[in-house]
C-alpha cells in the first residue's frame, strides 16, 4: 500500500496517523561470530585538539566521550572500527564541529561495543567476549554540529545516534545526512538539525530492543526521510520495531511525500 502526504497551497500539511500492513518478518537477532584477528588499538577520549582521521584497519577505543568542537573535523574512514565503553556516549559533535563517516558498501565504518571481538579482535584484552544490547548509551550524539554519515553499521548500543537535550547547542544546528547504513539500535533525533536527510538505511532491531527504531522531531522538511522507492529506508521485524515517529516537521508548499508499505513500517505517527 502506498500513502501520500501533501501540502495545501497555503503550506499547511495534512497530518494524521498512517497504518500499513507490516512486513511479516522475524525480529533481528544478533548471531555470535568468531573473533577477528586483533587490530591495532588507539584509545581516544576528551576534546579533539585538531582535525583527525580514524583509518581502516584500526580500532578506536572510546572509554569516555570524544568531543568534536567548533572548527574541528573528525573523519571516520571506511573499515575503521569505533568501540564504545559501557555507559559512555561515543562521539559528541558540538556546534561548528563536523563528523564525516565515509564507509563503503564493501567496507563500512563500524560502531560497536568495547566487548565485541568480532570486529577488530580482543581490543580490551579481556579474553573472548561478545557485545550485548545496551553495552553503551549511543555511538554518536548530535549536539549542534554537522553530521554526514554514509555506509556505517551500528551494533549493541541503547541508541546508535541521539541528539543533545540542550536547546542552546541545537538552536542553529545545520543539516544532517545519514545514508546507506545499517542500524541494530535506534536513531532518536530531536530538535537538533535544520533538516534531516535519511536514505537507503536498513533498520533491523534485535530481539529485546524496546524502542522505536526511528524517532525524529523538529528536523525541518520530513520528505528528506525517504519512505518509498529505490532510496527508501527499510524497517524489518514486528511490533515496535516497525513503528516510526515523526513530530513537528514541515513540507514545502505544494509538495508531496510518498510513503510505501514496502518500507516495512506498521505504524507511522506524525503531527
Amino acid at each position: 500500500m502506498v500513502s501520500k502526504v501533501t501540502t495545501r497551497p497555503n503550506g499547511a500539511a495534512i497530518f494524521g496517523c498512517v497504518v500499513m500492513a507490516a512486513c511479516l518478518m522475524c525480529s533481528a537477532v544478533f548471531t555470535a561470530t568468531a573473533a577477528a584477528a586483533d587490530a591495532p588499538v588507539a584509545t581516544k577520549t576528551g576534546v579533539l585538539g585538531g582535525n583527525e582521521t580514524w583509518e581502516a584497519g584500526s580500532v578506536y577505543a572510546v572509554p569516555t566521550s570524544v568531543v568534536v568542537p567548533d572548527g574541528v573535523t573528525l573523519t571516520v574512514d571506511a573499515g575503521a572500527i569505533v568501540k564504545t565503553n559501557t555507559a559512555a556516549t561515543g562521539i559528541v559533535v558540538e556546534p561548528g564541529g563536523t563528523l564525516n563517516v565515509t564507509g563503503s558498501a564493501v567496507s563500512p565504518a563500524v560502531f560497536t561495543s568495547y566487548a565485541d571481538d568480532s570486529h577488530g579482535g580482543d581490543s580490551n584484552a579481556d579474553g573472548a567476549s561478545a557485545g550485548s544490547l545496551n553495552d553503551y548509551a549511543s555511538a554518536i550524539e548530535a549536539a549542534g554540529g554537522t553530521l554526514a554519515i554514509s555506509h556505517a553499521t551500528f551494533d549493541y548500543g541503547t541508541y546508535a545516534i541521539t541528539s543533545s537535550p540542550d536547546p542552546e547547542q541545537c538552536s542553529a544546528a545545520p543539516a544532517a545526512a545519514i545514508t546507506d547504513s545499517t542500524f541494530h539500535s535506534g536513531v532518536e533525533f530531536e530538535d537538533c538539525a535544520s533538516s534531516l536527510s535519511m536514505q537507503r538505511n536498513a533498520f533491523a532491531m534485535p530481539s529485546g530492543y524496546a524502542s522505536m527504531p526511528l524517532v525524529a522531531k523538529g528536523v525541518g522538511d520530513a520528505s528528506g526521510i525517504t519512505l518509498s522507492g529505490a532510496d527508501s529506508n527499510t524497517f524489518t521485524g514486528t511490533g515496535v520495531h516497525t513503528m516510526v515517529s515523526l513530530d513537528d516537521f514541515t513540507l514545502p508548499v505544494e509538495s508531496a511525500w510518498d510513503i510505501s508499505g514496502s518500507a516495512g513500517i506498521s505504524v507511522l505517527n506524525f503531527s
